[in-house]
């Protein structure tokens, strides 16, 4: 018997056993554990029993009893270099997902690797595990780093994410060298002839292998490669900066048109050092049409960025790849602006570009036409619902193409796209009763409100930052040559994907759910 204090009171628990589920089930304390541990053996009427008995007294087994019993923790040790690295976190996450399906629980172990602390919490964490008897270990790569003996003398399964130069246990990795090769393949393809190249640490396989990769690449596209092009990083935020801050001091011919970066916490850590000195990269029209939604822009100016964007539209210079058959001759407008960036259609994106073309009567051309169609024809054939990632880049899930669209709809009512009105609501009414996570249902119920549909009340005053978890708006691709066949393959996964989360504009979200919810009441005065 526990005691529970609740105020001025305490209440006595009593645990429940495995006695008291048989004597409640009216069965034998063995059939329970058959029904706990061999549920194959007992008939489903006895199952039935014995489940709704353990469910009413809330009976869990021992899990220390099971172990003695079987020999088995159902435990697996995930450790990691970095808790902080998304590409980690991802990794555990996945683990985690599949581990949890097989019925075994993942204990996570940070070594702490850019803290300097891998090897004594290694050794630590490797102890540990030895007497925990976990029934298996996942290593990420560097996570035991110059630790390959103590690995090998483990009497556990184990199973090793990246270069391991010992091969004393199984290992899975990446082809890295292959890919540094692509890419540099892809930047070859673009006209690029002045590359910078900044590599991780030397002593990393890994970091090593990619910048091979990439050196080969340039020197089978006649790209000559010297010391003066390449700087060694640390695969970490600080290290990009730094290597930004070098590359803004070559001059003359010596100044690259494009850089590789071994990873891409180096290469934000670049992008924030590029943007604190004002060197451009290039532009999408995504960010155009909020930044000219969000200002007082010029007729000059407007006309100046409706004449951009038909220079870099499908086909003007270029014809998109990474698209379904039937889109490929669409003169559409691309996501990018930039001089040298390939063509690609994100339907979230251009649903943004149109409302920013509608909202200051900008005049229509073929370029908004074929936008328009491509919009409906996502809609039309579901491939929003079945391909997101195909369909929009940026905004690769449901709820986030369904929000974007029904904003465009609901503020112009577009006359291209009204014969799919009544789909896109009955199909967001349909998604929703099968959508859980809280701030989805926001983003559905809130375009069904555009679309004219009644949604019972969320209550969006309960939420708390706790809902925001997981929840993500936008997604940067760490894989950008998405023309590339093996890439754009590679791409769709969630480990090359960096989330964009923001706790502000989540409580944005659900402060516009609400007054969109106000002004739809009888009492309401505000014009929807």
């Amino acid at each position: 018997m526990h005691l529970q204090a609740n105020g001025d009171l305490v209440t006595p628990i009593v645990m429940s056993t495995i006695s008291k589920v048989a004597e409640r089930a009216g069965v034998s304390r063995t059939t329970v554990s058959h029904v706990i541990n061999h549920a194959d053996r007992v008939s489903k009427e006895l199952r039935d029993r014995v489940n709704a008995a353990i469910e009413e007294l809330g009976y869990a087994p021992n899990p220390q009893a099971q172990s003695l019993r079987t020999g088995r923790t159902d435990m697996i040790a995930v450790l990691i270099p970095d808790i902080g690295n998304p590409f980690y976190t991802e990794i555990v996450k996945a683990a985690q997902d599949g581990l949890e399906k097989a019925g075994l629980e993942a204990l996570v172990y940070n070594t702490d690797v850019p803290g300097g602390h891998w090897q004594t919490h290694g050794r630590d964490y490797l102890r540990q595990l030895s007497r925990k008897r976990v029934d298996g270990l996942v290593v990420g790569e560097f996570a035991l780093h110059g630790m390959d003996e103590e690995l090998a003398r483990l009497d556990t399964p184990t199973v090793f994410i990246g270069h391991l130069p010992s091969k004393s246990v199984d290992s899975v990795h990446f082809d890295d060298y292959g890919g540094g090769y692509l890419l540099d393949e892809h930047l070859a393809r673009r006209g690029h002839t002045r590359v910078v190249e900044v590599t991780g640490p030397a002593f990393f396989k890994s970091a090593m292998a990619r910048a091979d990769g990439f050196e080969k690449g340039l020197a089978d596209n006649g790209v000559r490669s010297t010391t003066k092009q390449r700087f060694e990083g640390s695969y970490l935020p600080p290290s990009g900066q730094e290597a930004a801050r070098w590359i803004a001091s070559l001059t003359g011919r010596d100044r690259p048109t494009a850089v590789f970066f071994g990873n891409y916490l180096m290469a934000m850590g670049a992008l924030a050092e590029f943007h604190d000195r004002g060197i451009r990269i290039p532009d999408d029209i995504d960010d155009t049409a909020f930044a000219y939604l969000t200002t007082n822009p010029s007729m000059e100016e407007l006309y100046w960025l409706k004449e951009k964007l038909t220079l870099h539209a499908n086909g003007a210079k270029l014809w998109i790849r990474n698209t379904y058959p039937e889109y490929k001759p669409l003169p559409a407008y691309s996501t990018w602006f930039g001089k040298n960036m390939y063509v690609e259609f994100d339907v979230s994106v251009l649903a943004n570009m149109l409302y920013c073309i509608l909202h200051y009567k900008l005049p229509l051309n073929k370029h908004d036409a074929a936008s328009f169609a491509y919009i409906r024809s996502v809609v039309e054939t579901r491939r929003y619902i079945d391909a997101p990632f195909r369909c929009a880049h940026q905004y690769p899930r449901t709820p986030l193409i369904i929000y974007h669209v029904s904003r465009l709809m609901a503020a112009f009512k577009p006359a291209e796209l009204l014969p799919v009105w009544e789909q896109l609501a009955n199909d967001t009414e349909d998604i929703l009763k099968n959508t859980r996570n809280r701030m989805d249902r926001v983003l559905l119920a809130t375009s069904l409100m555009r679309l004219g549909r009644a949604t019972e009340r969320i209550a969006v005053e309960d939420f708390s930052a706790r809902d925001f978890k997981g929840f993500y708006f936008f997604i940067a691709g760490l894989l950008t040559a998405y023309e590339n066949p093996v890439l754009y393959k590679l791409s769709v996964n969630p480990l090359v994907h960096m989330h964009w989360t923001c706790e502000a504009h989540c409580w944005a979200l659900l402060a516009e759910y609400e007054a969109l919810w106000n002004q739809q009441q009888p009492y309401a005065t505000l014009p929807l």
